[in-house]
């Protein structure tokens, strides 16, 4: 999910919004949110639209929000599956 900074509200914000399932929410996202992890987030939001569409949803395994550094360099890691 986001990397280089680690940004959990953008990471939360766009979990939360593939578990229900909310196009309008996923569109709703501010685009100075993706300037540093745009397209990881972005992918993100493809693969959902895609499953969406096969009718699957999606269940969070885990996140994980992993720091490297204490100016928050890092990476927000996610895991889930599609039913």
């Amino acid at each position: 999910m986001s990397h280089f900074v680690v940004d959990e509200r953008l990471d939360r914000t766009l979990l939360g919004a593939l578990e229900r399932n909310d196009a309008a929410a996923l569109r709703s996202i501010p685009r100075e949110w993706l300037h540093s992890a745009g397209s990881e987030t972005l992918n993100w939001v493809a693969l959902g639209g895609a499953m969406q569409r096969a009718r699957l949803k999606m269940e969070l395994l885990d996140y994980v929000p992993v720091y490297r550094t204490p100016a928050g360099t890092g990476g927000g890691w996610a895991f889930a599956r599609w039913r």
